[in-house]
């Protein structure tokens, strides 16, 4: 068994996202797992190449993220959604912090496992000072097998801890977002955001304590009567983000792109798509985008291999991706049959002659999308990094 620390930021240390990256790229791909205190999108958009090339050759990620202490955000969870094979969220009501920071990768004939403070963040990966150990064992010696045998014990216990452990989809992302015991945060202002005080203290029903034998029991939170949440804002104004509407518009919805939505991702067949998807607004994405942000628009039905879908022809003014305001028309699916089946995303925009200009040459990865219509129902598309 080797171990070398890992010190950053200090040279010649690697750091922690130099290893994953390494872990991701070796060739034949085996399984990676993450267990984090905290996942940001800031973290995963540093991976998203990465973890794309390794699926596609076969790999397997698994992540497991917790809730506690308001590290969790809306855009990492989705991230996480996009990426991984399989994401669980934990967290711990008695008030217990998950906190544990390990990585682990295995292929036919060795394994690798980084253990330390390095968060599932940019900074935590890459800038801050962390300190951890990088061990490195085969599957030909039996101390480094027992080692092994421990780690996987122990991720394996936190899979089947079922009152902490949950396995995220579309439906339990909602109801954690809407949930005010659980503190999600916003990478939209701050990484650092810390959680509402109307969340602070409250009681879930997501979650219970562990049933598991725990050392020294729980340490049970001082009873506090729920908090009220505040009224939802009307319409599709977003409660997490601020950007100036005048009086002509009549809704807005963004979203910060990633690799894949910006027809960025090498060594992957491109979608030439964007799902339209919650994105942190209160919206139920399997029908607000076809009844009511685009119900003015004239819809088409159409079969697709016995499926029913409708299209709609948009007219979007589009700013920010060339070098004047030009109107691009694009076309926009929805499927109803996809509401359940494919996680609600039933309503998508094709990205038609923009594919292109994104594949070849513009890169928007990282900037916010900002789609608008007007009160006059007419459609606005902004890649814009002024979005707060």
């Amino acid at each position: 068994m080797r171990i070398t620390p890992l010190l950053q930021p200090y040279m010649p240390t690697d750091t922690a996202l130099a290893v994953l990256q390494r872990w991701l790229s070796e060739r034949p791909a085996g399984e990676v797992t993450m267990v984090s205190a905290w996942g940001k999108a800031s973290a995963l958009s540093l991976l998203e190449e990465s973890i794309a090339s390794f699926k596609a050759d076969g790999g397997r990620l698994e992540l497991f993220l917790g809730l506690s202490q308001g590290g969790a955000t809306e855009q990492g969870l989705e991230m996480a959604l996009d990426l991984a094979n399989k994401t669980y969220v934990i967290f711990d009501p008695s008030g217990r912090t998950f906190h544990p920071k390990l990585y682990l990768h295995r292929d036919a004939r060795s394994f690798s496992a980084l253990i330390g403070s390095q968060n599932l963040t940019a900074g935590g990966l890459q800038t801050n000072y962390e300190a951890g150990l990088l061990i490195e064992g085969t599957f030909f010696n039996r101390d480094d097998m027992e080692v092994l045998g421990k780690l996987e014990d122990y991720v394996e216990t936190l899979r089947v801890d079922v009152d902490i452990c949950k396995p995220l989809d579309e439906r339990l992302l909602k109801a954690l977002i809407a949930d005010p015991a659980i503190p999600i945060g916003s990478e939209a202002t701050s990484e650092n955001e810390a959680p509402s005080a109307e969340r602070s203290g409250a009681e879930t029903s997501l979650f219970a304590p562990s049933a598991m034998q725990l050392v020294y029991g729980h340490r049970r939170r001082r009873p506090t009567s729920r908090s009220i949440r505040a009224p939802q804002p009307q319409g599709e104004v977003n409660a997490l983000r601020q950007y100036d509407v005048n009086e002509n518009t009549g809704a807005f919805w963004s979203k910060r792109l990633p690799r894949s939505d910006a027809m960025r991702l090498p060594n992957a067949h491109p979608t030439a798509h964007l799902a339209l998807t919650q994105a942190g607004y209160p919206i139920d994405p399997a029908v607000y985008f076809r009844n009511d942000f685009f119900a003015g628009c004239e819809w088409i039905p159409t079969l697709d291999r016995d499926r029913l879908r409708e299209e709609a022809l948009v007219p979007f003014t589009v700013r920010g991706l060339f070098r004047s305001v030009r109107t691009v028309q694009l076309q926009i699916d929805h499927t109803p049959s996809w509401q359940s089946s494919q996680g609600n995303r039933a309503t998508s925009i094709r990205w038609g002659d923009l594919f292109p200009v994104l594949r070849e040459e513009v890169d928007v990865t990282g900037l916010e999308l900002v789609i608008e219509r007007s009160v006059h129902q007419t459609f606005q598309m902004t890649f814009t990094h002024n979005f707060n």
